[in-house]
């Protein structure tokens, strides 16, 4: 297992608290930008933030799109059930 492959047991903590935390303010099944969801991570956290999206983006449990009306950013929101 490479350097990169493992994870400390407190990577995984964060990388739990950090998705909780995405797909409880993603929940109502409306978008939001993903710099609102981002603003509500506390402290380091914060820098786990684009690959934990990405974790959820990847495994369906939540979907991303670029913003509508030529606005900078994404929207992410619970995917569909």
């Amino acid at each position: 297992m490479t350097k990169r492959e493992a994870l400390t047991v407190k990577d995984k903590a964060t990388y739990t608290r950090v998705s909780r935390l995405i797909l409880r303010h993603t929940d109502g099944g409306e978008w939001r930008r993903t710099s609102t969801v981002k603003k509500l991570i506390h402290g380091t956290d914060k820098e786990h933030f684009d690959n934990v999206l990405s974790a959820l983006t990847y495994t369906g449990l939540i979907q991303v799109r670029g913003t509508i009306a030529g606005r900078r950013g994404q929207e992410v929101r619970k995917a569909p059930s």
